[in-house]
């Protein structure tokens, strides 16, 4: 791998303990509560035709109502009064065609392989475990240069659970955007640039390690 670029997600080193999101919730991730009422069924049950899935992605991409009433909120998860009741202005985040998109896919498949990931915990961190064994042991770390760049307002991931990231990457680089979760929508432009001067540094480095190996390699010949 020769770079790593990762968007409002902060690394998590691989645990020897599991955790609960219950336990996250109830102690220092409380904004992780949308991740329990997505995996507890009633998305699925209340979610099904096209109406209801475009109120849906409207709530979780931050539309709201005239009067201001969220229809998805972290603390909460989805509102489904607010969802189904219609009130709900189109989110901006999304153009109509990639909306309509969307809605007719889930509509067509229906909301439960997409919620599914939120009922992975444990199995994601059984399959971990051996990583963090060898990485407690051995002192692994990311050896691919890293860009990590945060939202100025995540309200799901803010950029406080990036702290210490610096000690699991041989070099990690930091940098911030001002929106919310959704700053490769909300600022795609920037977030681009900054990827694209990430990996146009990372790239020209390793040409000029290249060249350096070349010009080495004529001297040599030379003598």
């Amino acid at each position: 791998m020769q770079a790593l670029v990762s968007v409002c997600t902060p690394y998590a080193r691989p645990a020897l303990r599991y955790v609960a999101t219950q336990d996250l919730v109830a102690g220092p991730l409380p904004q992780f509560a949308y991740q329990l009422a997505l995996a507890g069924g009633a998305v699925e049950a209340e979610i099904r035709g096209a109406d209801d899935v475009r109120g849906f992605l409207n709530a979780v991409f931050g539309a709201r109502t005239p009067d201001g009433a969220a229809g998805f909120d972290v603390r909460r998860g989805p509102d489904f009064a607010v969802i189904k009741g219609g009130g709900l202005r189109r989110t901006p985040l999304l153009s109509e065609e990639e909306l309509e998109h969307y809605v007719r896919n889930y509509t067509n498949t229906g909301m439960r392989g997409t919620v599914n990931w939120y009922r992975t915990r444990r199995l994601n961190w059984e399959e971990e475990l051996p990583l963090a064994r060898r990485q407690e042991r051995e002192g692994l770390r990311v050896q691919a240069p890293t860009l990590f760049v945060a939202a100025s307002r995540d309200d799901a991931l803010p950029e406080g659970m990036s702290r210490g990231m610096e000690a699991s990457f041989v070099e990690l680089r930091r940098e911030k955007v001002e929106g919310g979760h959704w700053i490769l929508v909300q600022k795609s432009a920037e977030c681009n640039r900054i990827i694209r001067e990430f990996l146009e540094d990372i790239l020209g480095r390793e040409r000029g390690g290249e060249e350096k190996k070349k010009m080495g390699g004529k001297r040599e010949s030379v003598i």
